[in-house]
C-alpha cells in the first residue's frame, strides 16, 4: 500500500496554497507526509504542474509525482488515476487540507482492510470522507477503464465511491474534529 498526499487543489477560498501552509515549523503537506510515513507507509505527494517548482523546495523528486493532463478527469480523481498509473498499488489518501487526521485515525484506517472491498472510508451521519481512504488498485483500475470508455459521468470521488464496494468506518462524535476540511482563513482560525 502506497500512502497518497493530494495537494493538487486550487486552494481559491483559501487564497493560497494549502499544502504550504506553515503550522508548528512544517508546510501542512509536510505533516500529513509525516503522518502517513509514521503509519508505515511510503508515501507521494501528488501535485498538479503549476505546484512544481514550489514543492520541490520541500520534497525529493522521487516523493512527488505531477498530474498526468491526458487523463481526461479533474480534480483529486487526476491525481489518484495519475498515482495509479504510476505505481499500481492500493492507495491510502490523505488531503493536504485536513492537517488535524493522525496516525491514531491512519491505523484504524488501516486496520478496517479486509480482501473483499474496493474501497475504505470514514462515514459520519450519511456522508463519508473520500480524502482519507483507502482506494485499491482493482477498484482503480475499474475507474480507470470507465474513464477509457468514456463512461464516467462524474469525477468527484464520493460518485466513484457510489460505483464501488466500499466498506464504511463510523465516525465517532469524539473523532469528528479530525475530519475538518481547512478550506478557507476562517476554517484556519477556527482551529
Amino acid at each position: 500500500m502506497l500512502g497518497v498526499i493530494l495537494c493538487g487543489g486550487q486552494s481559491s477560498r483559501m487564497g493560497e496554497d494549502k499544502g504550504l501552509i506553515l503550522s508548528n515549523g512544517r508546510t501542512w503537506a509536510q505533516s500529513a507526509f509525516d503522518t502517513l510515513s509514521n503509519s508505515g507507509l511510503r508515501v507521494v505527494v501528488s501535485v498538479n504542474n503549476a505546484q512544481l517548482r514550489a514543492y520541490q523546495d520541500i520534497f525529493s523528486k522521487e516523493e512527488l509525482v505531477v498530474d498526468d493532463e491526458r487523463i481526461p478527469v479533474y480534480g483529486p480523481l487526476r491525481g489518484l488515476l495519475t498515482v495509479h498509473e504510476k505505481y499500481g498499488d492500493d492507495l491510502l489518501v490523505l488531503a493536504t487540507d485536513m492537517p488535524q487526521v493522525n496516525g491514531s485515525i491512519i491505523r484504524e484506517l488501516q486496520h478496517a482492510v479486509t480482501s473483499n472491498k474496493q474501497a475504505y472510508v470514514f462515514k459520519h451521519e450519511n456522508d463519508i470522507e473520500p480524502l482519507c481512504a483507502i482506494y485499491t488498485s482493482q477498484a482503480l483500475t475499474t475507474i480507470r477503464d470507465l474513464v477509457a470508455r468514456d463512461q464516467l459521468k462524474k469525477h468527484s470521488l464520493k460518485y466513484v465511491l457510489s460505483l464501488l464496494d466500499v466498506h464504511e468506518i463510523p465516525i465517532g462524535k469524539e473523532q469528528h474534529k479530525y475530519f475538518t476540511n481547512m478550506n478557507t482563513p476562517g476554517d484556519r482560525n477556527s482551529r
